[in-house]
C-alpha cells in the first residue's frame, strides 16, 4: 500500500500549489511605449491611410501640415504603459457581450486619463474609421468568449488537483505543477509572438515583459512537489 503523507503535509501543498497558481494567473504582461506620441500619430496615420475616406485623409493631411497634431499632444505623457493578466483577461471576458457599447466609452476614458481634455479626446476618436473599430470589437469579444471557456477548464483541473491533494494522491501536486509549467510556456510564447506583430502591426517601438511573479510561481510549485516528496519519506520513517 503507498505512503500518503499526514494532512500538514497536505495542506502546506496545496496552499503552495495555490499560492503558484494565483501568481501566475495575477503575473502582470506589461505593455510599454517610449514614445507614446508617435504611436498615436503613427496609429492614426496608418488607420487613414488604409480607409477610402478622403475628408479624413484631407482633414488628417491638414492637421500634420499645420502642426495641430503636436498640440493634441501636448497634454498626453510622453510614455505609456499598460498591465494584463490571465485573471484580468477573465474579468474582461466577464464583460464581453457589452464590449461594443463600452468601446468608445472606455477608449475615450483611457485618453482622458492622460492628460487630454474630454473634447481633444473625442477629436482623436472621430479621427479613427468606425467600420475598423467594429471590426476589432467583433474579433476581441470572440476571442474573450473563448478565454473564459479555457478559463473554466483551468480552474477544474485546478480544483480536482485539490482534491486528489486532499485524499493523499501525489498526482494532484503533478497536475497542479504540469498546469503551471505549461501556462508559464503559453505566456512566454504568446508574449514572444505578440510583440513583433505588434510593432509591425501598429508601432515598432512597443515593448512587451512578463513581471517576475510569473518564474515565482514556478519556485512555489517546486516547492509544493518537495513539500509532498518529503511528507511521504517523514511517514514511512514512522512506520
Amino acid at each position: 500500500m503507498k505512503q500518503k503523507p499526514g494532512w500538514l503535509a497536505r495542506i502546506v501543498t496545496i496552499i503552495l500549489g495555490v499560492a503558484a497558481m494565483w501568481l501566475l494567473l495575477t503575473a502582470p504582461v506589461t505593455l510599454k511605449v517610449n514614445n507614446f506620441h508617435g504611436m498615436i500619430k503613427s496609429v492614426i496615420a496608418k488607420e487613414i491611410k488604409a480607409s477610402d475616406d478622403y475628408n479624413a485623409q484631407a482633414a488628417w493631411s491638414l492637421i500634420k501640415t499645420t502642426g495641430a497634431d503636436d498640440l493634441l499632444l501636448q497634454k498626453v505623457p510622453r510614455k505609456f504603459s499598460y498591465q494584463a493578466s490571465y485573471w484580468s483577461m477573465f474579468e474582461l471576458s466577464q464583460q464581453s457581450d457589452q464590449l461594443e457599447a463600452r468601446t468608445n466609452q472606455y477608449l475615450l476614458s483611457t485618453l482622458t486619463k492622460t492628460g487630454l481634455s474630454r473634447s481633444d479626446a473625442r477629436k482623436i476618436l472621430n479621427l479613427l474609421p468606425k467600420t475598423q473599430l467594429k471590426q476589432v470589437e467583433d474579433e476581441i469579444s470572440s476571442y474573450l468568449h473563448k478565454y473564459q471557456a479555457y478559463f473554466f477548464i483551468i480552474a477544474g483541473i485546478l480544483a480536482f488537483s485539490i482534491l486528489l491533494l486532499l485524499l493523499g494522491h501525489g498526482l494532484g501536486i503533478w497536475l497542479i505543477g504540469l498546469l503551471n509549467v505549461a501556462l508559464f510556456a503559453v505566456l512566454l510564447i504568446l508574449t514572444g509572438n505578440a510583440e513583433p506583430a505588434l510593432q509591425a502591426d501598429f508601432y515598432r517601438g512597443i515593448q512587451l515583459t512578463v513581471g517576475s511573479i510569473a518564474y515565482l510561481s514556478l519556485l512555489f510549485s517546486l516547492a509544493g512537489l518537495i513539500v509532498w516528496h518529503f511528507g511521504k519519506r517523514k511517514v514511512r520513517k514512522h512506520d
